[in-house]
């Protein structure tokens, strides 16, 4: 690297080929670790941080506690756990809504009822965030979730998406 006051006016610096990163001698090969990732059920368990499910656990809310514990080192109340599961069905309709958005082959109609279910499951997150205390970490992340659904919800239904509405800030024809 050059300094700045090594520069002159006119003239460019030849650029120097990137090198490619250098593994440490004895650190193990991106396969490796891919290898060691892939042996879940091994003998040996599994990596640091990864655990599996306990058998038994089919429903969704103790997957979710299970893997939260995992990651934090601490158990779920049902409280977080229903908050937990309502930001991702929350989430998951904003994607679908997003999707639908973006395919130029469906109309407004189609993606109406995607609205009207994500707005189904506002009401749900929004009473699952009710039972949970304020100061929560979970608290404000469901608070952003429930926030970003409100304004879709509203921009769909005023009309943004219409194209054949006026433009915003351009007045309609009388």
């Amino acid at each position: 690297m050059n300094r700045i006051d090594q520069l002159q006016p006119g003239r460019t610096q030849p650029e120097t080929p990137a090198k490619p990163g250098v593994r440490p001698e004895g650190a193990p090969s991106f396969q490796q670790c891919l290898d060691q990732a892939n042996q879940v059920g091994s003998p040996d368990g599994p990596p640091a941080g990864l655990a599996p499910l306990a058998p038994g656990q089919a429903s969704a809310a103790a997957a979710v506690g299970s893997l939260a514990s995992v990651a934090h080192g601490t158990t779920l109340g049902p409280e977080e756990t229903e908050g937990l599961l309502r930001a991702e069905r929350t989430l998951d309709l904003l994607e679908a809504y997003q999707k639908d958005l973006a395919d130029g082959k469906k109309s407004l109609k189609d993606i109406f009822g995607v609205v009207k279910a994500l707005e189904g499951e506002l009401g749900e997150l929004m009473q699952a965030m009710e039972r949970l205390a304020p100061d929560s970490k979970l608290h404000g992340l469901l608070g952003e979730i429930a926030t970003q659904a409100m304004v879709e919800s509203i921009k769909f239904n005023r009309g943004d998406y219409n194209p054949t509405a006026p433009e915003t800030g351009e007045e309609a024809e009388v």
